[in-house]
């Protein structure tokens, strides 16, 4: 499944390929094991909120286009996009 924006204000997962899937929190380790390491969040063009992987760049993790298009640069790695940062 390719990504579509259709979760409203829920917790997204979407990997490098595009796909999304819903996540059930968004506590620390939750996102840390998402994205596969420490975290670094970022705000999206529409006013998100995205944890991508810090060192995702040195890691040489692939871009994330989907994600890349929501924050307007490059990110790679798997991502989480979030309305709300409780």
């Amino acid at each position: 499944m390719m990504y579509e924006d259709k979760y409203d204000e829920s917790i997204e997962h979407i990997d490098v390929d595009g796909n999304s899937s819903l996540l059930e929190d968004q506590s620390l380790e939750t996102l840390q094991h998402v994205v596969g390491g420490y975290i670094e969040i970022l705000r999206t063009n529409d006013d998100r909120f995205m944890a991508c992987n810090e060192e995702g760049l040195l890691l040489g993790l692939p871009v994330n286009k989907v994600a890349s298009e929501l924050a307007g640069r490059m990110i790679v790695g798997d991502v989480v996009v979030m309305y709300h940062m409780d």
